[in-house]
């Protein structure tokens, strides 16, 4: 989702109804933003163990959609 609305908007690819960066802009990083946050939640009452641990790689994994975005952007 994110890789290919990167590429169109990077002028590397043409789409022509422009839903690839609809897709990665307006949805995929709310719901990443959403996803960390749940990830957060889940992991923040856990004791140590293997649930919190998954659940802050799930957190990181999360907000490294928006990061990439942050990325192209600055390519651009």
């Amino acid at each position: 989702m994110s890789y290919r609305g990167a590429t169109v908007y990077l002028g590397l690819d043409t789409d022509p109804y422009g839903r690839d960066i609809m897709v990665g802009t307006s949805v995929g990083i709310p719901m990443a933003i959403a996803g960390a946050i749940s990830a957060y939640l889940a992991g923040q009452d856990q004791s140590k163990g293997l649930l919190r641990s998954l659940a802050y790689g799930l957190l990181v994994a999360n907000l490294l959609v928006p990061c990439a975005w942050g990325i192209v952007v600055l390519m651009k």
